[in-house]
């Protein structure tokens, strides 16, 4: 039996661009938010996906590092942090709840 991409549901994604751009680039908080900047196309026949730097990536490839993008970085990890920490409080808080309400209706 021979099996197709199609029939596997499966999609090449070409990552040669980042990887590139990985290589170029200086400054961590650039790299950090490249994928807010990048795009993505899909060739015609839909099984395969490439990931494209823009020029707003390419153009800051030579950004030096300073204490402005790490202080940038550091509260963008800050954030990240603090939304993990309160997305497990709320699971927390709403975990007794529910268990209680299984409770009630034990026989």
């Amino acid at each position: 039996m021979t099996l197709s991409y199609s029939s596997l549901k499966v999609m090449i994604v070409d990552l040669s661009d980042l990887a590139d751009f990985i290589k170029a680039v200086q400054n961590s908080f650039v790299f950090a938010t490249c994928i807010s900047r990048c795009t993505f196309s899909i060739a015609r026949n839909g099984m395969k996906m490439k990931l494209n730097m823009t020029d707003a990536n390419w153009s800051r490839i030579a950004e030096a590092e300073s204490d402005l993008t790490r202080l940038a970085l550091n509260v963008q990890t800050l954030q990240h942090q603090v939304t993990i920490m309160q997305e497990t409080t709320m699971t927390e808080l709403r975990t007794p709840m529910q268990n209680k309400r299984e409770d009630s209706f034990s026989v």
